[in-house]
């Protein structure tokens, strides 16, 4: 009776398992969570337990997994014939199938080692999965021990077989000839488990194995599909090398600059030597002291970007060395770029100019950490997890949770900040230039400013990311599809939210195409601006009603409901985030609202007069529209269902009009109207904060795929855990992006200033 149920626990165990992908895509993230909380709400609408309601996809889906595990139990064969077919020497042979004569042989030998107690056998048989509670809740994962099966080792051998190593391999159990789920639609759900097996099988020699031993017992329901084994060494391949060659470059101008910079400053220092103002010198600003940046939202205001990192100790130099030439002046800065110390006190430095727009500052951080957030809810829907519908339902049952769903409008903010500053740094240069700029340089700054880094964040995340960890579901293969072969040139050109944007490489990066692509068209409209507010107002309210038509339109003919998790009548969920959500003609509302601010600043001078009362009517307007785009959709979330008006209505506008409320809260922090929001935006805190924001923006994702996929047991969600990961996942995406800016975004600004000295005029 022992070795039958020995014999039976380890034959479940290898026979009801579901794989996983072996890469991950942000593009498939965003829709299959966005499809599975749609469906949550339809079935929500409902009132009943989940899985009661044989019609319920998920329900049937459900059972038609746990029939798996039914089917084996009431095969009696197995009882009967598995032990003795397990003793046999010619196991193999017997299930008629072809496998490699190594894992044959120690497939073999596992089983019987089993059968005889051997400690080792023993290890590999309890590093399986196994079920527990909660199957008809969703907690159908069952993992095992990765690491009890990677630390095995059979230390007694014979001549044929032993000495191999456990090996971690999961797959899935699916009808015959099943294909995988399309992106954006919810895979069936199956029983997943852990297995562990010699590492001189194959995926395919295990596939083989366990259907061929199903068919043995005439199981044809259900077959292994999608087995993937977890390599124990992954070697380095010459992506990898190469990468780690341009790292140790950058580490060694780090090294260098840092060590230059200390002996300036302390070494070979006087009483005379200048010490570090951080006042901005940039030469688009008005005064040289505003601290604005004309190219992005979710770049720095008074940042590296923007100051030169180099000016205090290379100031010093050209003082104290008058005959030095030009070029040896250039190379001091050159290399001061590099310097870790300068440029990590610019980062944390909190003093501001009084005419900077300090309000930009906290929304920028709080809205990167709305970001954060409802990432860390997205991609949790995609991981395995033990009670995702159960908590999923309870969790939209509460008109608080709107604040998640509509997250998504957190990018809007940064939209309307980008299009403000750019109006108003750039209009602001015009007019002391009598309308004269270097748009050479307008357009370079702004390509050097976001490039480098973000060229280097995508290449640790191809190269090197998938070396960092392991785990049952560790993708090995790295996070990205076909690790950005064929679409890693669009990211360069920043056109890869139109072109392959189905299947992006570093996803999340749809915002940087967009914002870029706003950022070419905005000259457009601020040149006629600032030659005429007539006609500038003309072609800024043209382009805004071609977004909105164009929206419209798209939302209308192809169904897009006004929201990924929203039920609405014939909706189409593939077509929301390619054809609506990455396009820039359905996204340029709230930034044309972000230039129609910053003109309003720049003509103004940030001085605005107007009744308090108005401004109080004005605040109630913006709060209201605000809360009824985060919460006015609530009942689509909970069975209600949209029509198509109201869908193509809601995409129309709601994001335009989420960009106005921004805008006023800037406009009434800036002129005074703020009252106390204005000091909790204003807060000093938020400044090293914000000038972090766009290195966190670039690698939050990654740090959520680390955590995520390197977790060795299905998470349980609950509230509590949630808000744990959450503020886990903020610490420390914005602890590595200290370090990438640090190492990448301060040192190409600084060699910037230094070739084109930016901070001479």
């Amino acid at each position: 009776m022992y070795q039958q149920k020995l014999i039976l626990c380890g034959l479940m165990l290898i026979c009801v398992s579901r794989g996983h992908n072996e890469q991950i895509n942000y593009n498939g993230i965003l829709r299959t969570a966005g499809e599975k909380m749609r469906h949550i709400a339809s079935r929500h609408a409902s009132s009943q337990p989940y899985f009661t309601d044989e019609n319920d996809l998920f329900s049937s889906e459900i059972r038609r997994g746990s029939l798996v595990i039914e089917q084996l139990l009431a095969n009696s064969r197995l009882y009967e014939e598995l032990p003795q077919l397990a003793i046999t020497e010619k196991v193999i042979q017997d299930i008629g199938v072809t496998v490699s004569p190594q894992c044959q042989n120690d497939t073999q030998f596992m089983l019987s080692s089993m059968l005889a107690r051997e400690n080792w056998a023993l290890q590999m048989l309890d590093a399986f999965g196994k079920p527990d509670a909660g199957i008809l809740r969703g907690a159908t994962n069952w993992l095992g021990d990765y690491e009890e099966c990677v630390a095995v080792v059979a230390i007694n051998k014979t001549e044929y077989a032993g000495g191999f190593k456990g090996k971690y391999c999961s797959g899935s159990l699916a009808k015959p000839n099943t294909k995988p789920a399309a992106p954006g639609t919810i895979p069936t759900p199956v029983p997943m488990l852990g297995m562990c097996i010699p590492d001189t099988c194959s995926n395919t020699d295990i596939q083989l194995l366990i259907n061929g031993l199903l068919m043995r017992f005439n199981v044809t329901s259900f077959s292994m599909q999608g087995v993937k084994c977890q390599e124990n060494n992954l070697p380095f391949d010459s992506k990898a090398t190469a990468a780690i060659c341009i790292l140790s470059i950058f580490l060694f101008f780090l090294i260098i600059g840092t060590c230059y910079d200390l002996y300036l400053r302390f070494i070979k220092s006087d009483p005379n030597m200048k010490i570090p103002t951080f006042i901005s010198k940039n030469k688009y600003s008005s005064t040289n002291k505003t601290s604005l940046d004309e190219s992005s939202a979710l770049l720095n205001n008074s940042s590296v970007s923007e100051d030169n990192v180099t000016n205090s100790t290379a100031d010093h130099i050209v003082k104290n060395n008058e005959n030095t030439q030009t070029e040896q002046d250039t190379l001091a800065k050159i290399i001061l770029a590099f310097s870790v110390y300068t440029n990590g006190a610019k980062i944390l430095d909190t003093n501001q100019p009084k005419d900077s727009l300090r309000a930009v500052h906290g929304i920028r951080f709080l809205s990167m950490s709305w970001v954060i957030l409802g990432h860390t809810f997205a991609f949790a829907l995609v991981y395995l997890t033990d009670n995702l519908y159960p908590y999923m339902l309870t969790s939209f049952s509460r008109q608080s949770f709107s604040a998640i769903i509509n997250a998504l409008v957190s990018v809007d903010s940064f939209f309307t900040l980008s299009g403000l500053l750019v109006a108003y740094v750039v209009l602001t240069e015009m007019k002391k230039n009598n309308g004269r700029v270097n748009w050479f340089m307008f357009y370079f700054h702004r390509f050097w400013r976001l490039t480098p880094v973000y060229m280097m964040v995508l290449m640790i995340d191809v190269c090197l990311l998938r070396y960092i960890g392991d785990g049952p579901l560790w993708p090995q293969k790295g996070f990205e599809l076909n690790e950005c072969r064929d679409t890693w040139w669009t990211n360069l050109l920043y056109i890869n939210n139109l072109v392959k944007n189905d299947h992006q490489c570093f996803g999340w990066s749809w915002y940087l195409a967009n914002d870029m692509q706003f950022y070419v068209l905005s000259p457009l409209m601020l040149v006629l601006l600032f030659m005429s507010m007539f006609w500038g107002s003309i072609v800024l309210i043209g382009f805004l009603f071609a977004i909105w038509l164009t929206t419209g339109l798209v939302s209308r003919l192809e169904h897009i409901a006004p929201g990924p998790t929203y039920q609405m009548e014939g909706a189409d969920t593939t077509a929301y985030m390619n054809d609506y959500y990455y396009a820039p003609y359905c996204r340029m509302g709230p930034y044309i609202a972000g230039i129609a601010a910053g003109y309003i600043l720049y003509i103004t001078a940030q001085k605005i007069k107007i009744r308090k009362i108005t401004a109080m009517i004005i605040w109630f307007i913006a709060a209201g529209s605000a809360l009824a785009i985060v919460y006015g959709l609530y009942d689509y979330a909970n069975g209600s269902v949209a029509t198509k008006d109201v869908g193509a209505f809601y995409n129309t506008v709601h994001r335009t009009v989420w960009g106005a409320c921004v805008s006023w809260v800037v406009i009434a922090c800036t002129t005074g109207y703020g009252g106390f929001v204005n000091t909790i935006l204003s807060w000093k805190g938020f400044i090293p904060l914000s000038r972090l924001s766009y290195c966190a923006y670039l690698v939050h994702p990654l740090v959520m795929f680390s955590f995520y996929f390197s977790n060795r047991k299905p998470l349980f969600l609950y509230d509590v855990g949630m808000v744990y990961y959450y503020f886990g996942n903020m610490v420390a995406s914005y602890a590595i992006a200290f370090i990438v800016s640090l190492a990448f975004e301060a040192p190409m600004m600084g060699l910037e200033k230094a070739i084109f000295k930016r901070d001479k005029k």
